[in-house]
């Protein structure tokens, strides 16, 4: 081989060997970046996934601060039994002076449950005072006394006999969570009390010593009780205090204002019946 070839076949060597190296170096960054690639793909993956649980446990927070109101609100409404029983006061016209209407809330508070019962809408202040007369005036003339009804005889006179109506019965020795848990059954009670118990500001004082009364709701925020009080024209959903209205519970005989010889929690418990 001439010199001249010889030189030239170590100058191809020598680039070849150039251009492999260069390749090989070349590879070894692609590669390089291909792992820095994947290794930042996958820190950017978490990072989102980190992200992602932040935001979740963020609005977690915020929706617990958001929901605590909202349940509060909804609690409240939803912690409020009341039946929307038609109100009727024992002398629908102001007339106190009568005494079948001074003694008439048995009578009203009949005639409330029983309306509330039947499905029937409030009946006119004239209408009210008929019915409470009319049963005033049976009963005087059947049992030879319309002044005071105690509770077995308001079911049994009033509203079985009178009314026709049994979808009631009597609970004895109630407690409150007896009457709040009929309540929640969807009934109403009618219930004796002792009104000077009560404390009523509308009651002419010192109030009456038998009274009766519709229990129509319960409000478990506040814990009162909510009746409809035919003693006073105010008397529809008037409230009570839980202690002060489970206190006044005393049911009584029936006759002229006779005393009490017993202390008895009696009340009777009045279903739908539609």
């Amino acid at each position: 081989m001439t010199p001249i070839l010889k030189t030239l076949a170590l100058v191809f060597f020598l680039t070849g060997l150039t251009i492999a190296f260069n390749y090989r170096e070349f590879q070894e960054k692609s590669e390089i970046i291909s792992d820095n690639s994947v290794d930042v793909s996958t820190k950017s993956t978490l990072k989102e996934e980190d992200n992602i649980e932040d935001t979740n446990q963020i609005s977690n927070n915020v929706s617990v601060k958001k929901d605590t109101p909202l349940a509060s609100n909804t609690l409240a409404s939803a912690d409020l039994i009341k039946h929307n029983v038609p109100f009727t006061a024992q002398a629908p016209l102001g007339e106190w002076n009568d005494a079948r209407e001074q003694d008439g809330c048995e009578e009203a508070s009949a005639i409330m449950a029983i309306n509330w019962a039947k499905g029937r809408s409030s009946p006119s202040l004239q209408e009210s005072k008929k019915a409470i007369l009319e049963i005033s005036y049976w009963q005087e003339k059947n049992y030879g006394v319309f002044e005071d009804t105690s509770v077995d005889d308001t079911f049994n006179r009033i509203l079985k006999e009178y009314f026709n109506f049994n979808d009631a019965h009597i609970v004895r020795d109630v407690s409150v969570d007896d009457i709040i848990a009929e309540l929640e059954k969807g009934n109403i009670m009618i219930v004796p009390v002792n009104g000077q118990v009560l404390k009523n500001n509308h009651y002419t004082p010192p109030g009456p010593l038998r009274h009766m009364l519709v229990l129509i709701g319960y409000d478990y925020d506040t814990k009162e009780f909510i009746t409809n009080d035919p003693g006073t024209r105010f008397g529809g959903s008037y409230r009570y205090s839980e202690e002060n209205f489970f206190e006044s519970i005393d049911d009584y005989q029936t006759g002229k204002h006779l005393p009490r010889l017993v202390h008895s929690k009696n009340v009777i418990v009045v279903e739908r019946a539609i």
